[in-house]
């Protein structure tokens, strides 16, 4: 890495601690084209390209290197949030065919490669946070990833997709060690048994029999399980802004009338736990976590079934899951609370409905993915 580079950043840092907020016009002048130049890249010649034109809607830089490789970059105002931009800049970017993206606030850059396969999300390879990360660190990936020099001899390519291999390893690993958990607590392995059994003996003095040890075992089941395999973290409710040309439909009633989520419908709370396939999650007194921890489920274990009914049904009716929020609130015609299934999925579920309901759409997604209604199944007292 160039001296430069590290020096650069730090300079950038010191003034992001300053700064309160800079337009796109102050992010472009005074960070992104000051560091491309310091990668290697003329910023005063056609290899630079301001303002590069796709279906007459514009990309703020495309830097075209001489094997024909080109790189977007999108600026945003320093300290922007991104999420909502990645969209457009990745859409263009496919139709273009460029390999690898950039979406920028100036203090935090996100790589892309867009042309990989899953959500937007799924093709993120590397988020940098310039007032965070230490320059060395910062200075390094820039160059890595960013300079003339490695998109032109490929190793910028190379190197994202080795990150984005170890990202999809390290969320596989994350994913699967709890369901390998989940199995040996519900399905204990004869050498978990025989280490009970003798320690038991240790302790005691007295020897107990296979059966008793699996009993026991099956007893303390939901209290040992991990009933949030894929949500990782708490569920996710995100209120989408009102659209200016939103048209405000009747509320339903009866089965379809929408109910808070504070509320039970006529009174009734719903079972402590949700078993499917014979395991045990809690349903945490909610309504909802019955309807949204069932996607999460099926999003972990029949990931291409699930997927394939995203955005299904008809294009006037209220969709359960979609990919596309904008389109979500569209089609219903006000905000909804919605919640991201499993991690990073970029698909959103949509769970304010009758309790009723909530155990109809839970079923239906179990047979999308070739699973009979009996896998699915609530109660207050698990087996």
């Amino acid at each position: 890495m160039d001296k430069c580079v590290e020096d650069k950043l730090i300079n950038i840092r010191s003034s992001l601690k300053n700064a309160t907020q800079w337009d796109e016009a102050r992010t472009k002048t005074w960070v992104i084209l000051p560091l491309i130049g310091l990668l290697g890249w003329d910023t005063q010649s056609p290899e630079v390209e301001p303002e590069y034109v796709i279906e007459k809607k514009k990309v703020d830089y495309c830097l075209h290197a001489k094997n024909g490789q080109k790189v977007f970059i999108e600026a945003k105002q320093t300290f922007a949030k991104l999420d909502d931009d990645e969209e457009q800049l990745l859409q263009y970017s496919f139709k273009e065919g460029v390999s690898l993206s950039v979406l920028t606030s100036g203090n935090e850059w996100r790589f892309y490669l867009p042309l990989m396969r899953g959500s937007w999300k799924d093709r993120c390879v590397k988020i940098i946070n310039l007032d965070r990360d230490e320059a060395t660190v910062s200075g390094e990936l820039l160059s890595t990833l960013l300079a003339k020099s490695a998109i032109e001899d490929g190793s910028a390519l190379t190197t994202a997709n080795n990150l984005l291999t170890r990202r999809y390893e390290a969320q596989k690993l994350a994913d699967t060690l709890p369901q390998v958990w989940n199995k040996i607590v519900s399905e204990p392995d004869p050498l978990l048994l025989e280490l009970l059994m003798e320690t038991v003996i240790e302790r005691s003095g007295i020897k107990p029999d296979e059966t008793t040890v699996c009993e026991f075992l099956k007893r303390q089941q939901c209290q040992h399980l991990i009933s949030n395999v894929v949500l990782l973290k708490p569920v996710r409710q995100i209120r989408m802004k009102k659209l200016e040309n939103e048209v405000t439909l009747p509320k339903p009633r009866g089965r379809e009338a929408e109910i808070p989520d504070t509320q039970y419908e006529d009174g009734v709370k719903p079972p402590r736990y949700l078993m499917l396939e014979g395991k045990c999650f809690e349903t945490g007194g909610k309504w909802k976590n019955i309807l949204t921890q069932t996607a999460d489920y099926l999003y972990a274990n029949y990931r291409d079934n699930f997927i394939s009914h995203v955005d299904e049904g008809k294009e006037d009716s209220r969709p359960l899951l979609s990919s596309d929020l904008r389109k979500m609130v569209e089609r219903t015609g006000k905000p909804l609370p919605l919640h991201q299934v499993g991690d990073r999925s970029g698909v959103y579920l949509t769970w304010k409905y009758h309790r009723e309901r909530i155990v109809v759409e839970s079923k239906r997604m179990m047979g999308w993915c070739g699973l009979p209604s009996t896998a699915f199944r609530l109660t207050d007292s698990p087996d």
